[in-house]
């Protein structure tokens, strides 16, 4: 069980996880006092870093002098820090048409869905649909989620690539998610129950019998992704 944060904790965590998030590099208490927190001194965001370190919200890799989130950082950042995104208009837009022909053609919706996601996001769509209890995957995004930073080694990226290739475990990932309360499931890293997928999260989300999920680096835009899901569970 871990420690219940202050007001200065969280806006430096965010910090570090909103800076992460969009370089994957290392974040150093300058940086976030250059950047982020001015009101602070550099001295005091040292020592709240080092507060946040020992109580496991973030981490020191071996070869850099600045920190990264961890799972258990990044599962406190989704569940009480974090602000859903605003979304454009043209992204709205493009959500409007997916729920519309959802309702319209299950095979037509799913291809839309995996289409219209990949172009939003960096990540890995997956989408699962049945007719007569069968189910039908598809996916896109691969090109996407490997320019990450994270799949620069080689044998992460073949990890990945032989993932994607067994739909079964697709299949029942997604099945194990959506069967739980959540409208949208949010697993981070380590918490995924299936050991494979324990270096990415994972997103999913169920309008009618379609199973939408997000698969990518922990190093993930959970406000963007879970602000997309929201908007597209209104609409249907």
């Amino acid at each position: 069980m871990t420690p219940e944060l202050n007001k200065r904790k969280n806006r430096i965590l965010k910090a570090i996880i909103d800076d992460y998030i969009d370089s994957a590099i290392p974040v150093g208490s300058r940086t976030i006092y250059k950047e982020y927190i001015h009101d602070f001194s550099p001295a005091t965001i040292r020592n709240e870093m080092a507060d946040l370190e020992e109580e496991g919200y973030i981490a020191q890799p071996h070869t850099s002098a600045g920190r990264i989130p961890t799972d258990c950082g990044y599962r406190h950042f989704v569940d009480n820090i974090m602000k859903k995104k605003t979304l454009s208009i043209k992204e709205k837009e493009l959500l409007r048409k997916v729920a519309y022909e959802m309702k319209q053609d299950h095979d037509e919706a799913q291809e839309s869905i995996s289409r219209v996601f990949s172009d939003l996001l960096d990540y890995l769509t997956v989408v699962v649909s049945r007719k007569n209890d069968k189910p039908t995957v598809t996916y896109s995004g691969m090109s996407h989620m490997i320019n990450q930073p994270e799949f620069k080694n080689l044998e992460k990226t073949r990890k990945i690539i032989e993932l994607i290739e067994h739909k079964d475990s697709l299949t029942h990932l997604l099945d194990d998610y959506a069967n739980e309360e959540e409208e949208i499931n949010v697993k981070i890293g380590s918490e995924n129950k299936d050991k494979e997928f324990r270096d990415y999260s994972v997103i999913v989300t169920t309008l009618g019998d379609i199973e939408i999920g997000i698969i990518g680096p922990t190093r993930m835009s959970y406000s963007k992704i879970t602000a997309l899901f929201d908007f597209l569970n209104q609409e249907f």
